[in-house]
């Protein structure tokens, strides 16, 4: 028999009357993966995640208490029978069952949202509680798979691991929450790690999931226009922040034609150009008393002031205006000058202004005119 409301804390499933907690206890002897481990395992990890991520975020007081109690259930559909029957109502069920079962709004709608977006391109979660919850549990996922040695190729990803980093990155966007995940990665596995009886991701394996999540970026640039330059100047750098990257992609989109961002490119183009010729690798404090031109004292200046700018925009901005100054210190100056000091304090300057640029991307991928 379907599982069916008796009344507000009730339901029957095969002819026996239970609790809602009925369902949630027996997801313990529901395998999630044979190499990974239960359902309720999972609910564990994943409520410690989607708590670390509202923390980061600093989510309402409320989201994270409903995001809490949706934890605790949202997988518990699967052990009912409209579901055994009806897999695709997996989520669907569950928030309508919540509903009946006197559960807060968001709470319900949450454990629907949690499978969204359910294809590449489809909806999203519209709730924060369901985004948050879709957000954990995909990570969860992509984490102890790769932990299992289930680790998707150029040809086959029977789990669809790809779709889940894509939905992770849509999401991230869409509700313009930042993470930075070559520092969340290494950060959620020594928060699990001891907790779980899954296998969790070792060595340098942290950072093989963050660029594998990070080129689903690629493909969100991509399907949204992109001019195909940008996408591989904003790829190159070194951000591993969805938000940060699109936010640098729309910038440098947003300038691509105009008469001051060739100049601009060239001049950080050259900087980059330098350091690679000097291997030069930024263990140098610049040192104001090795100036020898007002040109020095100058850009040391500028970038001290946009060292401060977070705006992407406003960064680009910053540079239109530093660019006059970073041709006037390559005029004044002999970078590569025969005292090792000066030609260091020199590059250290130069290394300062390519930071900041990394933070729009590799400028020498884009194609200027």
């Amino acid at each position: 028999m379907v599982a069916r409301l008796d009344d507000a804390q009730f339901f029957y499933d095969e002819d026996r009357k239970y609790p809602l907690s009925h369902f949630v206890d027996r997801l313990k002897n529901v395998s999630f993966h044979d190499k990974i481990g239960s359902v309720a395992e999972k609910m564990q990890r994943v409520r410690m995640i989607g708590d670390y991520l509202a923390k980061r975020w600093d989510l309402p007081e409320n989201v994270v208490k409903d995001f809490d109690r949706a934890s605790e259930l949202y997988k518990f559909d699967l052990v009912t029978q409209m579901v055994g029957e009806f897999a695709e109502l997996q989520g669907v069920m569950g928030m309508h069952y919540a509903r009946l079962a006197g559960e807060d709004e968001e709470v319900s709608v949450a454990i629907k949202e949690h499978y969204m977006p359910a294809t590449a391109e489809g909806p999203l979660p519209e709730t924060t509680v369901g985004s948050l919850l879709s957000i954990a549990d995909k990570i969860d996922t992509i984490v102890t798979f790769f932990g299992a040695g289930m680790i998707p190729t150029s040809s086959n990803d029977p789990y669809a691991l790809r779709r889940y980093a894509y939905g992770i990155v849509r999401i991230l966007l869409n509700e313009k929450w930042s993470l930075p995940f070559n520092e969340v990665l290494p950060e959620i596995i020594n928060m699990l790690n001891g907790v779980t009886p899954a296998k969790l991701p070792k060595g340098d394996a942290d950072q093989e999931i963050a660029d594998f999540i990070r080129d689903r970026v690629k493909q969100y640039l991509q399907k949204n226009n992109f001019k195909y330059d940008i996408v591989d100047a904003v790829l190159a750098s070194s951000q591993q922040d969805p938000s940060q990257i699109l936010a640098a992609a729309n910038v440098l989109q947003l300038h691509h034609d105009d008469e001051e961002f060739k100049p601009v490119v060239e001049s950080l183009t050259r900087i980059d150009n330098i350091l690679k010729k000097a291997k030069f690798k930024g263990n140098v404090k610049i040192a104001e008393s090795l100036f020898d031109d007002n040109s020095e004292k100058e850009l040391y200046a500028g970038v001290e002031n946009l060292q401060k700018v977070e705006s992407l925009a406003d960064l680009y901005q910053g540079f239109v205006q530093l660019q006059p100054v970073i041709d006037q210190y390559f005029d004044a100056n002999m970078i590569m000058a025969k005292d090792e000091k000066v030609k260091n304090n020199r590059l250290a300057q130069l290394f300062a202004v390519s930071e900041l640029a990394d933070r729009l991307g590799d400028l020498s991928k884009l194609v200027i005119k």
